[in-house]
């Protein structure tokens, strides 16, 4: 399960969430903090998506409380890594990909 604390400056925790299931994994990679307030988690997952591993994106507001979350990715390994927040709020991240990579389409160097 991916699992989100929020402490204040002193280190004193103030509230706790997870986001998650118990029969796959969910392995959070990166946080941002949004500018409308609350987070967006990239984690990667095998529980939910398409199928293997793919990236997930979980969106809370500030209190940690799901907004929304999406998977990303094909029928093969694929996972995200670093996450960013963009002008218009959207999210832009990274990560590596087998279902959408050269070698499954057949294409060579």
């Amino acid at each position: 399960m991916v699992w989100l604390i929020k402490t204040n400056a002193a280190g004193f925790h103030q509230w706790n969430k997870t986001y998650g299931d118990l029969i796959g994994y969910q392995r959070p990679e990166g946080l941002v903090e949004c500018s409308n307030q609350g987070f967006a988690i990239i984690a990667n997952t095998q529980s939910f998506g398409a199928r293997n591993s793919d990236a997930w994106i979980i969106r809370t507001d500030c209190f940690g409380v799901q907004l929304w979350n999406k998977t990303y990715g094909g029928i093969e390994e694929d996972g995200g890594g670093q996450i960013i927040e963009m002008a218009d709020q959207g999210f832009t991240f990274v990560g590596g990909t087998h279902s959408y990579d050269m070698w499954s389409k057949g294409i060579s160097g």
